[in-house]
């Protein structure tokens, strides 16, 4: 092989390099989980408000799968949850929550 052969193959390789994308900007393009979809909800509907009265049911990813029951009757069932109307949840909100602890139940 000659010099020539030598430099386009190495030009060759420096550009796929380049044009491919990172491990970093593919984790960033990754679909959201329905996991956290479900916690986004929580946390913008549900722990802004036991921040301030309900301490001990602030929901992390770490502990979500464990109240996943009490949620489900709290919001499903007895419809209580949240309270107020500030943070009423959105049809899609709901279905989040409910395709969260549906995927729970089945595993």
């Amino acid at each position: 092989m000659g010099l020539q052969s030598l430099l386009i193959c190495f030009f060759y390789v420096c550009s796929l390099l380049l044009i491919s994308p990172s491990c970093e900007a593919q984790s960033v393009n990754r679909p959201i989980s329905i996991e956290q979809n479900a916690f986004q909800v929580l946390e913008a509907k549900c722990n802004s408000c036991h921040r301030k009265k309900n301490r001990r049911k602030i929901f992390s990813l770490e502990n979500m799968n464990q109240f996943a029951p009490k949620i489900h009757e709290q919001v499903f069932v007895k419809q209580r949850m949240p309270k107020g109307k500030a943070t009423p949840l959105t049809e899609q909100e709901r279905e989040m929550l409910l395709n969260w602890i549906t995927t729970l139940k089945q595993h």
